[in-house]
């Protein structure tokens, strides 16, 4: 999905350099591309072409009856605990697997209900390139129920999100959660299928309301998403959905996005369409042999580019685009034996920062765009590294992150920092010790921002690097005696929990949570005071499990969480085999 919202986002993209293939290489069959549920949505300057009928007058959208059990009542909104929120609300979001039109599986990803009718909400690129879809729910007791896809009513490629209709009735929907609940530190819950586990919840806070990547906007959160998990529920501490979970980045730690549903208020009910109207496949395919690339100054390093074409009998032309030219420069080698690869050489200049090389694929005489990728290019001249790329401190507390920062050549260097939101956190540096230096954060204010950190040259004051991590201010924290076990059968464990308020006067108490273990385990606990729990794990056969601990407020908002990882095996038996 990457690659064709790279593709339509090149579509903007004005002075190109060229190099023409040779030959054009015979034709392959059209693959399907599978899905790629997690990566992040790249949008797109143009939807895909909605083709015709052209539908009646649209009506507005129904919004759904608050009767059901999933969601609870519109005039009575009560905070609910994450047992509450998985029991209420996971019954309404599937597991989906898509299908091409010769039936291989394309990948897999989640979805939900938002009527009783069958109406329901996925992401876009979890749909792309299919043409059957299985819809499955479990229920409470394990129990599966498949759903067939109907159509899909509405959908935005640009925005990644897509509006489906099921055969319904359905036993479960989600209600649409209030926009005045997405707000910076607030709980939610994601809901889905990641890796194909389906039924699978995780919670976190809104890391902040409305992050804008590549010209979208999205709900950030570091509640746990994985490949899989695209076009899952969002649910607020309500069990209100209010964002489609979309992807993350993988190069940090718990910066993870939603589709916040504010831009489904105006999807189209009218006229159900085909899973296979909803997209057109390319007809070419072009991709480098890596995705990154860090450079020195002045120096060349190169990508080898593969150019591929299905349905077309021109020949082709290979182009870049680079966005800023000031960093790097590019030239073409000669085309391979094959005529299908052709090396790029990229030239780092005597300025460091980062920018991205677009190769795109064009006929050579319609100028047909077929198909486009990136190169993300670092050039750098040392190196500044955070200790985490996820960082947690208490409201009103004071913490140090080191940051490891030092010139290639042994220069003398210097650092800065900039954040993102300095409302939240106040920061300053210490003093260095060989090549590490402490940053100094202060918590101002509960929720989550970026903090880039930047090398500089001491003499010129040039970057020579750039970094960032994410930062959270939390209410409170929750420290173990031990988060990972390993167990045999029969063995009996006692963990130590402790909790700690930042917030003065804010009454507070541990919960725990290890009902939800497949057999794998039992688990009790005993409060020896609000702040401390003392958990006995018992290990009763072999498997994975994992205890759920939170810090609750004394209104059920879930201030802090954390687990313990318990593995069971069976040890190697001391004696030789006979």
């Amino acid at each position: 999905m990457k690659k064709l919202l790279a593709l339509l986002l090149a579509l903007t993209m004005l002075l190109l350099s060229g190099c023409t293939m040779p030959w054009s290489p015979k034709p392959e069959p059209t693959p399907q591309p599978t899905p790629e549920p997690t990566a992040i949505p790249t949008p797109a300057p143009t939807p895909a072409p909605t083709p015709e009928p052209t539908p009646e007058p649209t009506p507005e959208p129904t919004e759904a009856p608050t009767t059901s059990s999933a969601t609870g009542s519109d005039t009575e909104k009560t905070a609910q605990a994450a047992e509450q929120i998985y029991a209420r609300c996971m019954p309404a979001v599937f597991y989906i697997e898509v299908f091409d039109a010769d039936g291989w599986s394309l990948g897999t990803g989640s979805g939900f209900f938002i009527d009783a009718d069958g109406t329901a909400v996925t992401n876009y690129h979890v749909i792309f390139g299919a043409s059957e879809a299985d819809i499955i729910t479990t229920d409470a007791n394990g129990e599966e129920t498949h759903y067939a896809l109907e159509g899909v009513y509405d959908w935005s490629e640009e925005e990644d999100w897509a509006m489906l209709k099921v055969a319904g009735p359905v036993k479960e929907y989600l209600r649409i959660g209030d926009a005045s609940t997405v707000v910076g530190g607030a709980t939610v819950y994601a809901l889905g299928s990641p890796l194909g586990l389906s039924s699978t919840i995780s919670n976190g806070i809104i890391s902040n309301p409305a992050r804008e990547v590549e010209g979208q906007t999205y709900i950030q959160t570091n509640a746990a998403i994985s490949p899989g998990s695209s076009g899952g529920a969002l649910v607020n501490k309500y069990g209100e959905v209010i964002g489609i979970t979309s992807g993350g980045f993988t190069y940090g730690e718990n910066l993870n996005y939603a589709v916040p549903m504010t831009l489904l208020a105006d999807a189209e009910r009218d006229t159900l369409y085909a899973l296979t109207d909803t997209y057109t496949l390319p007809s070419g395919l072009i991709y480098p042999d890596t995705d990154y690339l860090t450079l020195l100054p002045g120096e060349t390093l190169d990508s080898v580019i593969t150019a591929l074409k299905y349905d077309t009998d021109e020949l082709l032309t290979v182009r870049y685009e680079i966005e800023d030219e000031d960093l790097i420069s590019c030239s073409w080698d000669s085309w391979g034996v094959d005529d299908t690869e052709v090396t790029l050489h990229i030239t780092a200049g005597d300025v460091c920062g980062s920018t991205t090389v677009w190769v795109e694929l064009y006929t050579s005489e319609s100028e047909e765009l077929l198909d486009s990728s990136p190169i993300y290019v670092t050039v750098a001249a040392g190196s500044v590294e955070p200790e985490s790329y996820y960082y947690e401190i208490g409201l009103g507390q004071t913490a140090s992150m080191r940051i490891n920062a030092f010139s290639f050549d042994g220069a003398s260097v210097k650092v800065r920092f900039a954040l993102e939101d300095d409302t939240l956190v106040k920061a300053s540096w210490g003093s260095w010790s060989g090549d590490d230096i402490p940053l100094i954060l202060e918590g101002l204010a509960e929720g989550g921002c970026r903090v880039d950190v930047y090398l500089l040259s001491a003499a010129t004051d040039e970057v020579l690097a750039e970094n960032s991590f994410y930062l959270s201010v939390v209410p409170g924290a929750l420290q173990f005696e031990s988060n990972v076990l390993e167990l045999a059968p029969g063995d009996i464990t006692t963990v130590t929990v402790t909790g700690e308020c930042f917030t003065p006067d804010v009454p507070a108490r541990i919960m725990v949570d290890g009902e939800d273990s497949d057999g794998v385990i039992s688990v009790s606990w005993e409060a020896v005071s609000d702040l401390e729990a003392r958990i006995s794990i018992s290990a009763l056969q072999e498997g994975f499990a994992c205890v759920y601990v939170s810090l609750m407020d004394e209104d059920g908002n879930e201030m802090n969480y954390g687990f313990i990882d318990v593995y069971v095996e069976t040890p190697e038996s001391d004696n030789p085999e006979v």
